[in-house]
Formats: C-alpha cells, structure tokens, sequence
C-alpha cells in the first residue's frame, strides 16, 4: 500500500483564510491577512496565549470549521492520486476535542468524496508530529510547516514544503523538497514511483 501523509490546515484546505474571515465576523480587525505571512498575534495585536484561545474557539465552531474550503490544487490533484493507488493520511497540529475531530472528517469527506483516508490524526494545537510520522514506514509527507517537514525528513520521509509566504525566507537542501503546489508534488511522486 503506497502512503502519502499530509498536514491539513493550509496544506490541503484554507485554514487561514477562514479563520481570519471568521475573526472579522466576530468583530476582530486585522492588521494583515494571516496567509501573507503575518502571524496570528501580528495580525491581531495580541499576545499568543489570545490568539490559541479564539483558534481553539473556531477550531470547535461546528457552523464553521467542517466548511473549510480546498487548496484548489489539493482538490484537483489528491483525487487523481487516490484514483492511482494511493491512500491519504492526515496529521494535523489542531485541536484535537471531539468537535474539531468530527469536523475534520465532515470536511475532508465533503471536499476529497471519494478519497479514503486511512487514517486522521489531531495531535493537539502547537503540538509536534514526529510520533506520528514515525508510525509509518517511510513515505511521501506533505507541509506548510517548515518544521514539522524538517522533522519528517530526519526520520527519513520524503518531504515536499509547499511554499508559503510564512516559510519562503528558511533555507532547506533537498529534503525537504520545496515546492510550489501540489501539481508539482503530484509530477515528483509519479516520476519517482515509475523508476
């Protein structure tokens, strides 16, 4: 069975852009859009122990988190690869109470279809992924994150680090692999996998 494991929030749907929307909704104003490369804390003028708590609050909103959208190249390319034989593991850095669990599911079914994920992991907010990661045997993993790629990679995964605003000044050699998309990913997996 060939794994390719995938961070969630701004890897494969619109965790910023949402919450930022959100924020505004309930009367917050920003000073620069998250997704830009401005911190929460930044973008709110607020100390991170404020911003944790209004992510948790919109991490278990159930009128809002099952309803992120895609990263329309995630949405265009992950069914392909599913079709081709892969299956999809999530692990996300999020909270992880049963609310934003279900909602995880609800959206990556209503977004993905048909695409099996195997498995879901909530690690819990700030939290890091490295036992996840480790247990799979090593395999295709997915960020925006650039250490939690980083760290991937040390154990031996093949990492793509999509490139952001927030990660493009971190210098990486050739694991992780920075890429632009996931159409990029999507023509390194299949050239690899043909060798």
């Amino acid at each position: 069975m060939k794994y390719i494991l995938t961070d969630i929030d701004d890897t494969i749907l619109k965790f910023a852009d949402a919450f930022q929307d959100w924020l505004e909704k309930h009367g917050y104003h920003n000073k620069g859009r998250i997704r830009d490369g401005y911190t929460i804390e930044k973008a709110l003028g607020c100390s991170p122990e404020e911003a944790d708590k209004l992510i948790i609050k919109f991490s278990e909103d159930e009128d809002h988190m099952p309803f992120l959208q895609p990263e329309p190249d995630a949405a265009e390319v992950i069914p392909v690869l599913h079709d081709m034989g892969y299956k999809f593991v999530a692990i996300s850095a999020c909270v992880n109470s049963d609310s934003t669990i279900r909602s995880r599911h609800t959206n990556l079914k209503n977004v993905f279809g048909n695409v099996h994920w195997h498995d879901v992991h909530c690690v819990g907010l700030h939290q890091p992924k490295i036992n996840h990661l480790k247990m799979y045997k090593n395999t295709w993993w997915v960020e925006d994150n650039a250490k939690h790629a980083l760290r991937g990679a040390e154990i031996g995964h093949h990492t793509f680090l999509l490139d952001r605003a927030y990660n493009s000044h971190i210098d990486i050699k050739d694991n992780p692999h920075r890429v632009k998309s996931w159409h990029d990913i999507f023509d390194h997996i299949v050239k690899s996998d043909k060798k």
